[in-house]
């Protein structure tokens, strides 16, 4: 295992456990890290369920390095977040933020939070939402300790006006 690998399989990743009943009527473990789409371990036990996950993780984790995709971040590794907090923008940008939000005829934290949650699929979008993406983007540069193996943990894709 490489060090990239064995450095992200030590992220704890949220696991999901649920007991299921098969089509038979027979029932399994099963195992699964949503964050990393397929990423699941079966089993007639919890542990067994959970060892394997953990053998899927592993081989998750080698097979996304060396196809060279993006892997998420584990949540574990952050402290917890309580959905609210400050940033500071240029005058400029926070006045357009709220003339775009009034145009749509939403607060600006409502504005804010779609730009965010769409920030890698909107095409041909406002200046704003341009310039907001460049502040992530520097963000992500002056943070690089919440991107391991220099991942970025947003899109690096520029919005064109």
């Amino acid at each position: 295992m490489n060090i990239d690998v064995k450095r992200w399989s030590e992220l704890e990743y949220p696991i999901t456990l649920a007991l299921e009943t098969e089509q038979d009527g027979s029932k399994c473990w099963v195992a699964e890290i949503p964050m990393l789409k397929g990423c699941m371990g079966v089993g007639d036990t919890k542990e067994e369920a959970l060892a394997l996950l953990e053998d899927a993780k592993k081989a998750w984790l080698e097979a996304a390095v060396s196809m060279g995709e993006t892997i998420p971040l584990a949540s574990g590794r952050h402290p917890v977040a309580s959905g609210k907090f400050t940033v500071r923008l240029p005058k400029t940008l926070h006045r357009d933020l709220v003339i775009d939000a009034k145009q749509e005829g939403v607060s600006l934290n409502q504005y804010v939070l779609f730009v965010l949650v769409n920030r890698d699929k909107v095409e041909g979008s406002a200046p704003t939402i341009n310039r907001i993406h460049h502040v992530i983007k520097q963000i992500q540069q002056d943070n690089p300790e919440h991107c391991p193996s220099g991942e970025q943990a947003l899109p690096t894709k520029t919005l064109t006006p």
